[in-house]
């Protein structure tokens, strides 16, 4: 199991055939409660990109004593991550949390003085519809589905916007083309009927927290699943704070908290925590 395997959760709301998230209960809420630092002083905000909210809110519940309700509730949630690290350049959150920034960003960040830490790496889950007998693909057929050329899967792509397909595009070095979502939805899931039979993909935390639809499985990449080590579809997650932060101010304490070998172990043990024994992914090796 990677440690670092930071499992982004996509806002529930947008996901095409997926009900309400659950909260988290048992051994995640249990993890909360069991504070692993001193208590932070809550007065900072935090933004962050939908796909991002749950391990936000995670972090921030255990650093602050906090419920997760009550962390949740104060994760300033943006569209993306385009528009987390804007707020944080803005000076309208004092930390933020995202997948990498654009290359624009990075110099803006750069100028601010402002230092990415990198909290995490995230997966991309392929998805294969109308099946619940193991599938195994190889790094080049999934980018052959997504670009339809491929005589045996066809791909649903992302909304233009989403985290998802910009994920797609740095793992691939292209952006997908298959067939994309209509407006106002975000990434396709193997829950939508149209899906049935071919592959779709989401972050790994939306397949975590919104529970694995029936008659799907997911795929495995180069012989990998997502939370194994070396699966090819990856991209990294970072954390930062605002340029005049001190070095005992809340929220950079906060940060230097999650980039911590300890930090990220807790988080991704908390991710996998919300999980219940009826949505476990399978093993399809």
């Amino acid at each position: 199991m990677k440690k670092q395997l930071l499992a982004a959760a996509l806002c529930c709301a947008v996901l095409t055939g997926c009900g309400a998230a659950p909260e988290p209960s048992g051994s995640a809420q249990m993890q909360i409660e069991q504070t692993v630092v001193d208590k932070i002083s809550n007065d900072f905000t935090l933004g962050s990109s939908a796909a991002l909210k749950l391990p936000a809110g995670l972090a921030r519940a255990a650093a602050c004593g906090e419920t997760y309700e009550d962390a949740a509730r104060e994760v300033l949630t943006m569209q993306n991550s385009d528009a987390a690290w804007d707020a944080l350049l803005a000076g309208d959150v004092d930390a933020a949390i995202g997948y990498v920034p654009s290359e624009q960003q990075q110099q803006r960040l750069k100028e601010q003085g402002i230092t990415l830490q990198k909290i995490g790496t995230d997966a991309l889950a392929i998805v294969a519809g109308g099946t619940e007998q193991p599938v195994s693909l190889t790094k080049s057929e999934v980018l052959q589905a997504f670009a339809q050329q491929s005589d045996t899967w066809k791909g649903y792509a992302a909304a233009k916007n989403s985290d998802s397909r910009k994920l797609f595009a740095a793992v691939f070095g292209q952006d997908c083309a298959g067939v994309t979502t209509k407006q106002g939805e975000d990434t396709l899931t193997a829950a939508c009927p149209h899906t049935a039979g071919t592959l779709c993909y989401m972050t790994y935390a939306a397949l975590m927290q919104n529970g694995q639809p029936e008659q799907t499985t997911v795929a495995t990449v180069d012989g990998k699943l997502p939370d194994e080590d070396g699966y090819a579809l990856t991209c990294d997650v970072y954390a930062a704070v605002r340029q005049d932060a001190q070095p005992n101010d809340a929220e950079t304490v906060f940060v230097n908290w999650l980039a911590t070998e300890k930090g990220m172990a807790w988080l991704h043990e908390a991710i996998q925590g919300t999980l219940t024994q009826e949505t476990q992914m399978p093993d399809a090796s």
